[in-house]
């Protein structure tokens, strides 16, 4: 509203000429009125990899495919031959892609996408370098690429300097009688990089390999079998058997690794084949690494400390199998990250499933972990008589899962090895003892002295037993009840097992009976008194005979 009236006025000030104080402008109502700047033009920026179809990474990416094809004479197109016949073009054409593939490789984007190509490399203009070749010279040769006009328009071509140097370069690579002898077809690219006959050189060197592999490997085991004897106490023949095979893979990849080099190979199969020799390396330790794994078990097995200790056999085989599970996975990231793969997302995977395995079979890995404890505890073996919680029977078998019981009425009970570590277990078996506990009940009415002769004579009953463990036997009178005399009997026999157990009990209690029999002492009959309170016999006492 004041800017409003302001403004009004300002307005009737000016047209009735009277003459006005000058007032200070409001800053809103300055930015009201101010002119607004012009746009500025928005920059187009151009991509990173434009490539010019005239500039020199252009012509090299199509020098490469031509190559590719095969087609020579119009590769010969990116050459200068000037000074030379152009019959010469197709074959220096096919020799430098050779040389380039053994020294450089044909990679465009080593060179500039631009026509003008790299103005800050200092080099003149219109020259770009790809890369140098081993020389006369510590820096070797430069392979340079030109600007040039032709009549069909502008390219980039391999300069004269370069062209110059083809055949001695050529001269240099390894295989190159070999190139110069092969039918065309052997020459062509198969997979990889390598040629048609570099695959085939490949294989046959390594079938050689392995037969010389397996000769060396049998001197090697000859050789080292007096150390390695001294370190693992097994027979010969198993250890040649567990060895033999990885090492004569080892010695095979070592002499392909050695000859590989006179294949004359390029830079990007000879990159190839290194990684993938690296793998089989990898694949032949890790072999040898699992054969040892079970040659270092099964000498563990048959070791004097084994037959000590006969519980931890049980436990052997599972660390074995989870060194072995373990091994399996370092072995199959190792080889792969050998070839060239990208291990890491691999890793996060098998990290992150592991996590979501290790969750979903915690109650597995539990058991399993309860196995292990249970191997090397050792609260019982196979074939002991045991008590778990309200079980008790024969332990038939010790699993990875769990532990299986035969009980007395010859049903199969399966508890999981997780839950024994909360059970009280009670092992009958490994006792060196077992008690015998008898209580006797005499009539009531047997005189002190009969008493006294029938613990005499139970005691003379327990120390003609030759199982009798003698320094500590108890013959007593425990109580006097209602009904009888209360005389206990406990004692030891010298035995673990419950079936001479129970021979020996039942030949001390016959001969308890006779015992009996010979002093005419009678055991007690239950009885029991009943008061009868009606009438004139209120009061009384009636005893039932018997």
């Amino acid at each position: 509203m004041l800017r409003r009236a302001a403004g009004i006025v300002a307005l009737l000030s000016l047209l009735a000429g009277a003459p006005l104080e000058a007032q200070p402008i409001p800053p809103a109502v300055r930015a009201q009125f101010a002119p607004t700047p012009p746009a500025t033009p928005a920059v187009v920026e151009e991509p990173e990899d434009r490539v010019e179809p005239d500039s020199p990474r252009a012509s090299l990416q199509r020098f490469a495919e031509l190559a590719q094809r095969g087609r020579w004479e119009e590769a010969s197109r990116y050459l200068d031959l000037a000074g030379r016949p152009a019959s010469d073009g197709p074959v220096l054409a096919y020799r430098l892609r050779e040389v380039l593939d053994r020294y450089l490789g044909l990679d465009p984007t080593a060179l500039s996408g631009d026509a003008a190509g790299d103005i800050d490399d200092g080099l003149p203009a219109r020259v770009d370098e790809l890369g140098r070749i081993p020389g006369a010279t510590a820096a070797g040769d430069p392979v340079r690429l030109m600007r040039r006009e032709f009549p069909d328009g502008a390219r980039w071509v391999f300069n004269r300097a370069t062209v110059r140097h083809v055949d001695g370069w050529y001269q240099g690579l390894e295989g190159r009688w070999i190139r110069g002898h092969l039918p065309p077809w052997w020459l062509q690219p198969w997979a990889r990089g390598l040629l048609r006959w570099q695959w085939a050189s490949l294989a046959l060197t390594f079938a050689l390999s392995l037969a010389l592999g397996g000769l060396l490997s049998r001197l090697t085991l000859a050789a080292f079998a007096p150390l390695l004897r001294r370190v693992v106490d097994i027979r010969d023949e198993s250890m040649a058997t567990h060895a033999r095979a990885p090492l004569t893979w080892l010695w095979a990849v070592g002499l392909v690794s050695v000859s590989v080099g006179s294949l004359g190979l390029s830079r990007a199969a000879d990159t190839f084949v290194q990684n993938l020799l690296r793998a089989l390396l990898f694949a032949g330790l890790f072999w040898a690494l699992w054969r040892t794994i079970a040659l270092l078990a099964r000498a563990f097995r048959e070791s004097a400390w084994a037959r000590l200790h006969p519980g931890s056999v049980t436990v052997v085989p599972l660390v074995a199998q989870a060194a072995r599970v373990v091994l399996a996975c370092i072995s199959v990231v190792a080889v792969l990250s050998a070839l060239g793969y990208p291990v890491a997302s691999l890793l996060a995977g098998l990290g992150l499933g592991g996590l979501a395995l290790a969750l979903a079979a915690q109650k597995t890995v539990e058991h399993l972990l309860g196995s292990v404890a249970i191997g090397l505890d050792q609260p019982f073996r196979v074939g002991d008589l045991v008590k778990l919680d309200e079980h008790t029977g024969t332990i038939e078998s010790v699993g990875l899962r769990s532990t299986r019981v035969r009980t007395f009425d010859r049903t199969l009970v399966t508890i999981p090895n997780g839950k024994l570590a909360d059970v009280r277990v009670e092992n009958y078996t490994q006792r060196d003892r077992i008690r015998l506990l008898v209580t006797l009940a005499l009539e009531l009415d047997t005189p002190p002295a009969r008493v006294r002769a029938v613990l005499a004579a139970l005691e003379e009953v327990l120390r003609a037993h030759p199982k009798l463990w003698t320094e500590e036997l108890y013959v007593q009178l425990k109580s006097v009840t209602a009904d009888s005399l209360q005389v206990e009997v406990m004692a030891w026999f010298e035995t673990g097992e419950l079936q001479d157990f129970w021979r020996y009990r039942q030949d001390v209690l016959l001969g308890f009976l006779e015992a009996l029999e010979r002093l005419s002492v009678k055991m007690a009959r239950p009885s029991q008194t009943l008061h009868l309170a009606t009438g004139a016999d209120a009061g009384t006492e009636a005893k039932p005979p018997g």
